[in-house]
């Protein structure tokens, strides 16, 4: 059985992968964050949320290996698992710093497996105070973009894979409000604000290749401290399970090169929605999120910006 190692405000703390805990959003360093990988034989198909406790969330009977790892401040961690029971092959491994995700998931399996998986999530937590002279002790809103790029493919009956992001304030998920904006993320039934990009296969091998973004609307309160979290998950595993087809199938999930990352401010709002100037932004870590962390697409040869 694998043993997972947590680093946790520079002091290590040992846990026996398959027991039921670990690192979420909720407990990772603030200025920091983690990353989590779990592979699993066979599964609830829980479709868990970035940011939660994996090992928690979708039990440790079937895990075949996990791995998982905090950091503080300006720092990164990377994680890895990979296991196999025949007819499944899982694996996945993953990267998080501040602002910043990159995860690749595979799994091999037949129809008829009860949902093997390869999971990998991670993200970072920070704290802003947003403050406006006229508008102290008034609520508001911090939008935000996030951007994701990743290859998804998938092969045989069921084969799926995704990349999916999600935000908490004070370790809560956030519902989802008129300031919010999917983007060009697939339209999902959810209710926080929580974005997905996915693909399946149906018995014909099938690619996608994600570049997008999603705008995020945190309800704030002007001049009150709260804590971000932005996180971000790399899942191959199954669309369903059944028929008797021994032909392998495959969920693959790339998202190693640019990942997920913190695409810059939008705005600040006031409670009825209109965008409002003179505001400051104080940050935690001392950290300047104004502006995209996203790799440049393009070189500026003729340095016009």
């Amino acid at each position: 059985m694998r043993v997972v190692a947590s680093l946790v405000s520079g002091a290590s703390l040992i846990v026996v992968a398959g027991a039921w805990a670990g690192i979420s959003q909720a407990n990772a360093p603030t200025p920091g964050g983690f990353v989590q990988s779990v592979v699993y034989s066979q599964s609830s198909g829980c479709g868990p949320r970035p940011g939660a406790d994996l090992l928690t969330l979708c039990g440790p009977t079937f895990q075949l290996d996990a791995e998982e790892l905090a950091y503080t401040g300006m720092s990164s961690a990377s994680s890895s698992a990979a296991g196999s029971l025949p007819p499944v092959f899982v694996s996945t491994r993953g990267t998080a710093e501040f602002g910043r995700v990159r995860m690749s998931s595979r799994c091999e399996c037949t129809s008829f497996t009860l949902f093997a998986s390869a999971l990998t999530h991670g993200g970072w937590n920070e704290t802003f105070t947003i403050s406006h002279p006229a508008l102290t002790g008034q609520s508001g809103f911090f939008v935000f973009k996030a951007r994701a790029r990743a290859s998804l493919i998938t092969t045989g009956l069921a084969g799926s894979a995704y990349v999916g992001v999600a935000v908490y304030k004070d370790n809560a998920t956030i519902l989802r409000n008129s300031l919010f904006s999917n983007g060009n993320a697939d339209p999902i039934g959810a209710s926080d604000q929580y974005v997905q990009w996915g693909l399946a296969s149906f018995g014909v091998p099938d690619s996608r290749i994600v570049d997008g973004n999603a705008t995020f609307a945190v309800p704030i309160v002007f001049g009150t401290p709260f804590k971000l979290g932005v996180y971000a998950i790399g899942g191959a595993g199954q669309r369903a399970s059944g028929g008797n087809s021994p032909v392998p199938q495959v969920g693959d999930v790339d998202a190693n090169g640019d990942g997920v990352s913190w695409d810059g401010i939008v705005s600040v709002n006031a409670a009825g929605g209109q965008v409002v100037s003179g505001y400051t932004i104080v940050s935690g870590s001392g950290k300047d999120w104004t502006g995209s962390f996203a790799a440049c697409d393009d070189i500026d040869f003729n340095n016009n910006g």
